[in-house]
């Protein structure tokens, strides 16, 4: 792969940001001649940072003269079956951008499979120097289907086979292969890291559906991006709609919902030990554990946004266990940590019925507490109780639109 890099002129397929990042890296070492993609809105003379040609994909003008760097990371995929169907060989004719950078540097490769728990993990180690003098990372986004097989992965199947390291999240009786893979599909000197894909619904004992809501609307032009699938609307309070199913008003049911003794300590105590036990029976087997730091911070601060998304504290962990587990100290880590944002990507906060901060000791809630809570007109903050009146007053909306229908 070297003496392709250096040897052969490089064609860049792809002209978005990550062909861009690495043409500034290596324009200075490396031959390029000219970019190709498949959208023809792209394509002209010198359209790529004013200096190189965009052209057509065409299937058999890059043979044997050129080397081709794939700078795509979503349709990854798709351009590498394009171009296998074409003839070309990964790493014989072309290379992911990520491989490239850590044969031209001289790195480890460090390949990241699962979901959004170890993007966060990922991103967060990229600002760790100790960590990014070592290796160069490459992340693929777990797919949520059941019968993948690796091979149609095409970033996981091809980087299996080079990687120095492989950290994964574990999804319990996942039944994909991807989700699955042996030590027999890496490396012999490869190092597996499996990360607990760890929920912890501990502060949400209303959170009965763990899917989605299936009374959440929403407008027909909303967009389908990151903050779309993280409303406040997409996860169901079960019990703020059976109270809106009575015929109860919003402010009804944020009387009845702000008792401090609407859970009972007995039911919320066996609801902990419950989430807890689920817990570390989903990280027997793994690397990177976090139950035990859940069970001795959770009282403290606020350890998650939701039952799934974690906030700083809990994130940094999971990156302090992977430095520890490939024998990395970072000198600044704490310094770099202090930095760090509250979380990587943004979901609504899941605030607190005041019965469970008060059974469960969560001495940092009161009925002043403010959550961040992503709302369709985007973020607000709210206390629990004009929480409470927001969703009971979308629900009853919700349920309304759908008996006319």
């Amino acid at each position: 792969m070297l003496e392709q890099l250096q040897n052969k002129e490089i064609v860049l397929f792809g002209a978005g940001m990550r062909a861009h990042e690495f043409y500034e890296m290596y324009k200075d070492k490396l031959n390029f001649a000219f970019c190709v993609t498949n959208t023809s809105t792209e394509w002209g003379e010198k359209r790529f940072c004013g200096e190189l040609d965009i052209r057509q994909y065409q299937a058999q003008e890059l043979k044997g003269r050129y080397y081709v760097v794939l700078g795509v990371f979503i349709a990854f995929d798709n351009i590498a079956s394009q171009l296998e169907c074409d003839g070309y060989a990964m790493f014989e004719d072309f290379i992911d951008y990520r491989v490239a950078e850590a044969v031209l540097e001289d790195k480890k490769l460090a390949l990241f499979y699962g979901t959004c728990i170890l993007r966060d993990v990922y991103y967060s180690l990229g600002s760790v120097p100790a960590f990014t003098d070592q290796y160069v990372s490459i992340f693929v986004q777990g797919n949520i289907k059941e019968k993948d097989t690796i091979a149609e992965i095409r970033r996981l199947y091809y980087a299996k086979d080079i990687c120095d390291i492989y950290v994964y999240a574990n999804k319990l009786l996942h039944p994909s292969e991807a989700y699955n893979m042996q030590r027999k599909n890496l490396p012999a000197d490869c190092k597996m890291i499996g990360v607990s894909k760890a929920t912890f619904p501990g502060y949400w004992p209303q959170l009965h559906n763990m899917g989605y809501n299936a009374n959440w609307l929403f407008e027909v032009a909303a967009p389908f991006d990151n903050k779309f699938w993280h409303l406040m609307y997409s996860r169901e309070d079960a019990n703020i709609t059976r109270l809106v199913e009575e015929g109860k008003s919003p402010e009804e049911i944020c009387r009845i919902l702000s008792a401090d003794d609407y859970y009972s300590e007995k039911e919320l105590k066996k609801h902990l030990r419950i989430c807890f036990k689920t817990l570390k029976m989903a990280e027997k087997g793994l690397e990177v554990k976090v139950g035990d730091f859940i069970k001795s911070q959770y009282q403290a601060k606020m350890l998650w946004q939701d039952f799934t998304h974690p906030k700083k504290a809990l994130l940094w962990e999971y990156v302090k266990q992977v430095l520890g587990h490939l024998e990395i100290c970072e000198e600044a880590l704490d310094e770099i940590i202090k930095e760090a944002p509250e979380y990587i990507h943004r979901s609504s906060d899941m605030p607190i019925y005041p019965s469970v901060a008060k059974y469960l000791g969560l001495s940092w809630i009161d009925e002043n507490t403010r959550y961040e809570v992503m709302t369709c007109k985007g973020i607000r903050l709210m206390t629990f109780k004009e929480y409470v009146i927001h969703y009971a007053s979308y629900i009853q909306a919700v349920l309304k639109i759908r008996k006319g229908w």
